[in-house]
């Protein structure tokens, strides 16, 4: 059999809606767990700039889905 690996979705997965759902992640999730959650800003603030980056690639997107063939 022959494959082929896609992925779609590419604004949840490595976008501008992966990135506000990880700030609202994280934030909450270092504050229920009592910890520090000052430089969530400053990498989110990374995390856009490389996400304009990456989303540029083939693999990025939050679904993926294979294509079996024969």
């Amino acid at each position: 059999m022959n494959w082929e690996w896609t992925t779609f979705r590419h604004l949840e997965g490595n976008g501008y809606k992966m990135v506000v759902d990880m700030k609202k992640r994280l934030t909450n999730a270092l504050r229920d767990a009592k910890l520090n959650n000052k430089n969530v800003p400053t990498f989110i603030e990374w995390l856009e700039k490389a996400s304009l980056y990456d989303n540029t690639l083939k693999h990025t997107g939050s679904m993926g889905l294979y294509i079996l063939s024969r």
